[in-house]
């Protein structure tokens, strides 16, 4: 009756495959009698009762493992022959537009993490070689169609994704074992090892831990958080002006941009900002 029962649960939870397993399994009990069954046959039925349970969790394991979503690493557009360019709306700000200015800003995100262009063991951006920021900027250019206006967004959106992309790997290899102080190993096949082993002799000294310390705190100070997701303000703008000819001051865009989907704002702090407009 138990085994019954779980096969019913296990059906109802939408794990068939288990389920079905499950009916492979020898419930046949020898009849009752006066002696009922042997040591041996009980034993015998136990073990492989325990066999199949065991076989079946790691069945029940393997079927709800979550498959992670690996890197963004665009293939397909750092593979482009040298004829082939993608092209890119630019607003009067020498911000882009649309599904071209948004495969750049993903596109600048897989370059910020090339160590061989970018490497990871600078102090900080400000002192990034004027050559490895020229090269990149080549390797942009042959890749899409832009104008030499779009280098200053191209610069300060590879900053901001290069020191995103330092914090990463500092929150997932360096953070959680620093106080075990055990061997700081970087997985990521994207990190060029010896970039890494002078990036964690940088992550180690005391003058960088207290300018991380005061950066922490400074952060925590900032409330004002955006629910456009990957859309950028630039976009936002331009669809409403495609829509409904207007044009969005900058108070009307903090508050698109600050109030989620059912209606309210994002925090409390926003609340209070939008009521100030």
């Amino acid at each position: 009756m138990y085994i019954n029962f779980l096969k019913i649960a296990y059906k109802g939870k939408g794990m068939r495959a288990v389920a079905d397993e499950m009916k492979v399994i020898d419930l046949h009990v020898p009849k009752l009698t006066a002696d009922w069954f042997s040591r041996e046959e009980y034993e015998k039925f136990r073990e492989e009762l325990q066999g199949k349970i065991i076989h079946i969790d790691a069945q029940s394991a393997s079927t709800s493992k979550k498959v992670k979503r690996g890197p963004t690493l665009l293939r397909s557009v750092h593979g482009l022959q040298s004829n082939e360019h993608i092209p890119v709306n630019v607003n009067q700000l020498g911000q882009p537009l649309g599904e071209g200015g948004q495969l750049l800003k993903q596109f600048l995100g897989t370059v910020a993490r090339m160590g061989d262009k970018l490497p990871i063991d600078c102090i900080s951006w400000r002192v990034m070689p004027s050559s490895n920021k020229d090269d990149v900027w080549d390797y942009f250019q042959r890749k899409f169609d832009v104008p030499i206006s779009l280098r200053d967004f191209v610069m300060k959106d590879l900053d901001q994704k290069w020191r995103s992309w330092k914090y990463d790997l500092r929150t997932k290899f360096f953070t959680p074992y620093q106080k075990a102080q055990q061997h700081f190993a970087c997985s990521d096949r994207r990190v060029v090892e010896d970039q890494w082993k002078k990036l964690v002799q940088i992550w180690s000294l005391e003058e960088f831990k207290k300018r991380s310390e005061t950066n922490k705190q400074n952060k925590s100070k900032h409330t004002l958080f955006h629910c456009a997701g990957s859309k950028s303000f630039a976009d936002i703008y331009h669809d409403e002006f495609l829509k409904t000819g207007a044009t969005l001051d900058r108070g009307d865009l903090f508050i698109r941009t600050r109030m989620k989907k059912a209606g309210s704002p994002v925090n409390d702090e926003s609340a209070a900002m939008i009521d100030k407009i």
